[in-house]
């Protein structure tokens, strides 16, 4: 080609050395790997967008079921790429045995500890990855407040060299103002009475400032949509999965959640459909998820004001008790946790935390003290001095 004098026509020596270099081999074999898995992902994306947009064109069902289908298979186009193959029992096992020699160094934790020592115990560590964890009471008995004091718990523990738990927190009943409002006043411990009527001591001022300013280190998201449905829920949160990664999900409560076409089966299908949806949602983002529920009126028809309550009072539906991997009812004396009640404010009123399901460990009971000024319970052996 030099002698023909056509070696410069097709890019010179220097081309020819590139084209060497670009040849495939072994040595790069993964990379290669990486790229066809990459075109396939992109072609099983087309794939599923013009399915979407056939459906869009010709809809069979309600819009949000629509758009739940849509972004699932979306979801699962991603998924089926990054998802384990099939394991045998040899390499399940080895995998087990490390697991568990890590637990036992304190490598890695079982759980996403509740700081409540008692209940920890009981549930193995914490609430555990893909795990549904049902907190269940009937009304003013206090079950947001303790699943704020669980948030408040997990988002503010800071452990040397590691990152802090992110929370989602959907509220369906409160206001976001007002879960920042409750957050705060627990935190800084004046209560939100002596703020409204004017009665707050001038060393509180510090007290909320400094809650302030540990609250606003806390990766916390709140989503005060009323009435969500659990297709618009899951949607809500694969974002924040994606974008913040967070560790845990937190609903307050499972009866105010919507299931779309499933309501026309009836109220009890509707709460079995988003019972399952949010169980599929832990184990789909590997995250646990806290979901708060009521209790029918049976459990005050019992032999006494303080029966305590059973699975079969979960109200609507059975489906809660068997998709749930725990079950704990939180029980007190309603009556004794009035705000004016000067005793319950200061040494605080007498509460359960009855652990009635647990998939995998044990169940039993759990004593808390309530007191109502703060919204906040504490462990028995857990005393602030002021």
């Amino acid at each position: 080609m030099s002698r023909t004098h056509k070696l410069e026509v097709i890019g010179g020596m220097n081309y020819l050395l590139e084209l060497q270099d670009s040849i495939g081999s072994t040595a790069n074999l993964e990379v290669w790997c990486k790229i066809l898995r990459d075109y396939a992902m992109l072609r099983e994306t087309v794939r599923a967008c013009s399915n979407a947009l056939e459906l869009c064109r010709n809809p069979q069902s309600d819009i949000k079921t629509m758009l739940d289908h849509i972004e699932t298979s979306l979801f699962n186009v991603r998924n089926s790429f990054v998802q384990p193959e099939i394991k045998d029992i040899k390499q399940l096992m080895r995998e087990t045995f490390q697991h568990f020699m890590d637990l036992l160094e304190k490598r890695v934790e079982p759980g996403i500890p509740t700081e409540y020592p008692d209940l920890d115990s009981l549930i193995g560590g914490g609430l555990k990855k893909q795990e549904m964890f049902v907190l269940a009471a009937r009304p003013s008995i206090g079950k947001t407040a303790l699943a704020l004091n669980i948030v408040r718990n997990i988002a503010l523990k800071n452990v040397p060299g590691k990152p802090r738990k992110k929370v989602a927190f959907f509220s369906l009943e409160m206001s976001s103002e007002q879960v920042a409002q409750r957050l705060l006043c627990t935190e800084s411990r004046v209560p939100l009475s002596s703020i409204n009527d004017g009665t707050f001591k001038p060393n509180e001022i510090n007290r909320l400032t400094t809650a302030v300013s540990t609250l606003s280190q806390a990766d916390l998201y709140i989503d005060p949509t009323a009435g969500i449905s659990i297709y618009e829920l899951r949607a809500k949160a694969r974002k924040l999965k994606d974008s913040h990664g967070i560790d845990l999900i937190v609903i307050d409560y499972l009866q105010l959640m919507k299931a779309g076409e499933a309501a026309k089966d009836g109220r009890q299908v509707e709460v079995a459909a988003i019972s399952g949806g949010l169980k599929k949602l832990a184990k789909d983002l590997d995250v646990p998820v806290l979901v708060l529920a009521q209790l029918n009126r049976e459990v005050e028809k019992g032999e006494s004001k303080k029966a305590r309550p059973k699975l079969s009072n979960l109200r609507e539906s059975g489906a809660i008790e068997q998709d749930a991997d725990v079950v704990v009812f939180l029980h007190r004396d309603r009556d004794e946790a009035k705000e004016s009640n000067l005793d319950a404010n200061k040494s605080g009123v007498k509460s359960e935390l009855i652990v009635e399901k647990n998939r995998n460990g044990k169940t039993g009971v759990v004593d808390l003290l309530f007191f109502p000024a703060l919204m906040e319970f504490r462990s028995v052996d857990h005393r602030y001095t002021d």
